[in-house]
């Protein structure tokens, strides 16, 4: 559709509207985003929990360093 209508532009460079022959409609079905919503939650934990560890080893490693 967007080709369409740049191409339709692109001949008569005099302005105007491109209306598109058809309309398509989309239905959203809720559940297909609780697989995507429970992935999410899963990479969610495990980067949270790398991040932790990651803290804690520099906190670590300053308080090593304001010891010296």
């Amino acid at each position: 559709m967007v080709d369409r209508c740049f191409s339709f532009a692109g001949h008569a460079l005099r302005g105007g509207t491109c209306k598109p022959a058809r309309v398509r409609t989309y239905e959203i079905a809720p559940e297909r985003f609780k697989v995507v919503e429970d992935w999410l939650t899963a990479r969610r934990q495990l980067w949270e929990a790398r991040l932790d560890r990651f803290d804690h080893y520099v906190k670590q490693l300053k308080a090593k360093e304001s010891a010296s």
